[in-house]
């Protein structure tokens, strides 16, 4: 089954990316130390992706938050977008000086999940905050950058590789 599809806001998911990624927002979980893909979530929703029962996240009556894993783990959302989102363009990189060749693919509003290592798993995701002057500037969670140079973020040898998921302008969710 398809959804209808909806145009990605770029724009809008920026716009929220700036206002809270050094803060939480109350409307949604706070998962501490593994706060990034739920942050990610979250620009996605303000861009304008529709949660739906495989990716959603909402308030119980109770004042309890439920979500999907899809909604906060880095893994599982990769997957999720990968297998239900046919349009995206996923380019893996090993370091920094590779991105040279994709950035002209790249906006705003895209993603970086982050291959580690040790645990042979995607353990982490940002969300690209703006490209200038050729530089990838990344926001995110768990560790909360507004506007860090992904350079930076490669240069840590916790991660193996780099997934950078350019997201179409329409999204059309598989269910």
């Amino acid at each position: 089954m398809l959804f209808n599809p909806v145009k990605y806001d770029r724009s809008a998911a920026k716009k929220y990316m700036t206002s809270w990624a050094k803060r939480r927002n109350p409307a949604f979980p706070d998962l501490k130390e593994n706060d990034c893909t739920n942050f990610v979530s979250q620009c996605l929703y303000a861009g304008g992706l529709h949660m739906y029962t495989g990716w959603q996240c909402s308030k119980t009556s109770s004042g309890k938050f439920s979500y999907t894993a899809t909604w906060s783990y880095a893994e599982s959302l990769f997957s999720k977008l990968v297998n239900d989102l046919s349009s995206n363009t996923v380019f893996t990189v090993k370091e920094y000086s590779e991105v040279s060749s994709i950035i002209k693919h790249l906006d705003a509003g895209d993603l970086i999940f982050y291959h580690n290592k040790k645990k042979n798993a995607i353990t982490h995701t940002s969300i690209i905050h703006d490209i200038t002057n050729g530089i990838i500037y990344v926001s995110q969670h768990s560790d909360d950058y507004i506007h860090r140079s992904l350079k930076t973020q490669m240069s840590t040898d916790t991660y193996s590789k780099f997934y950078i998921m350019h997201i179409s302008e329409y999204i059309t969710w598989r269910a």
